[in-house]
């Protein structure tokens, strides 16, 4: 039987080394769509690392905190991010952080098709420089989704961004 994969649990440091990535595991179509839409975004990742090699290819560890009590804000993550850690998390560190996860053995379809195991969203700063929530939150049983679901724009978006998320923080 073989060993269970852990990924990211909550308030514990991920590391993350993006040198030691094998990028072909990232040149496979995937035939689900939602493994698909996952594959593009992280070789998005990657080529900003390799546009930005000084920056983004340093490893790294992501976090998810404790969660604060009462009501958060977009304002109050952020905060809470620059308390835990250095920054809130782009889609840029969350694209591979799931690449290492692959790289470390867990299944595709772990993270984009059965139901997240974190306790929280994720908050994280997305491309066109606005805060998304990403991920499911088995605090919130009504909208539980897979890790990998990036769109949280609907008009539940405030809710759950009050009462369950927490800012995903990131450490160079």
């Amino acid at each position: 039987m073989s060993e269970l994969i852990r990924g990211p649990m909550d308030e514990e440091w991920f590391q993350i080394i993006p040198a030691q990535i094998d990028r072909s595991i990232f040149q496979i179509h995937r035939r689900d769509i939602k493994q698909e839409k996952i594959r593009h975004l992280i070789v998005d990742a990657l080529e900003m690392i390799d546009r930005n090699p000084r920056y983004y290819g340093k490893p790294f560890k992501t976090l998810r905190p404790a969660r604060r009590l009462g009501k958060n804000s977009v304002i109050s993550l952020i905060e809470q991010s620059h308390w835990n850690g250095d920054f809130l998390a782009s889609w840029i560190e969350q694209s591979v952080e799931w690449a290492q996860r692959i790289q470390n053995g867990e299944s595709w379809e772990t993270l984009c098709n059965r139901r997240d195991t974190l306790n929280w969203y994720r908050m994280i700063m997305w491309k066109d420089g606005e805060v998304r929530l990403i991920g499911g939150s088995t605090k919130n049983e009504d909208y539980c989704t897979p890790t990998t679901i990036t769109g949280s724009d609907d008009e539940t978006m405030q809710e759950k961004l009050s009462n369950y998320a927490i800012p995903l923080v990131s450490r160079y």
